[in-house]
C-alpha cells in the first residue's frame, strides 16, 4: 500500500508530459529539450528478483530511442518517503535496478547478447 505522500509524487509523475518539463527544468542537458511526451512509455513494473521476492517498483518509464538518442533510455523512479533516512537505500536501489536488467535479459534473443555491440540499456534512478 503506498504511503499518503507517495501516491502524490506517483500522480504527478504518471503524466508524461509533466514528467518531460520535471527532467527539462533540472537536468540541463542538451538532449532534455527535445524530449516530446509521445516517446515516453510505461514499463511493466512486476518483477521477481533473485530470491523469488516479487516487487513492485514505484515507476518505471522508458524514453524511446530517436535520432539524438541512440539507445532506449529508462528512468527508475523509487517511491518510498520515509521519515528517516534509510542509509541502505543506494543498494536497495541498485538491487531493485540490477533486478530489472534481469529481467530484461530474460526476453532478449541470444544472438543479442551475444552481438558484439551489445549494451545494458542505462537506468536513470531518481528518489524524491
Amino acid at each position: 500500500m503506498y504511503q499518503e505522500h507517495d501516491r502524490g509524487f506517483r500522480a504527478i509523475l504518471d503524466n508524461a508530459a509533466v514528467f518531460a518539463d520535471l527532467l527539462q527544468t533540472f537536468v540541463q542537458e542538451e538532449w532534455t529539450c527535445h524530449i516530446k511526451p509521445e516517446e515516453w512509455e510505461r514499463v511493466n513494473t512486476s518483477f521477481v528478483t533473485d530470491t523469488f521476492e516479487k516487487r513492485e517498483a514505484d515507476i518505471i518509464d522508458k524514453l524511446k530511442r530517436t535520432n539524438r538518442r541512440p539507445q532506449d533510455l529508462y528512468f527508475y523512479c523509487l517511491l518510498e518517503i520515509q521519515p528517516t533516512v534509510d542509509h541502505s537505500m543506494p543498494f536497495r536501489l541498485c538491487s531493485y535496478m540490477t533486478s530489472f536488467w534481469s529481467g530484461l535479459l530474460k526476453t532478449l534473443p541470444d544472438a543479442r547478447l551475444t552481438s558484439r555491440g551489445f549494451r545494458l540499456p542505462l537506468i536513470v534512478p531518481i528518489t524524491p
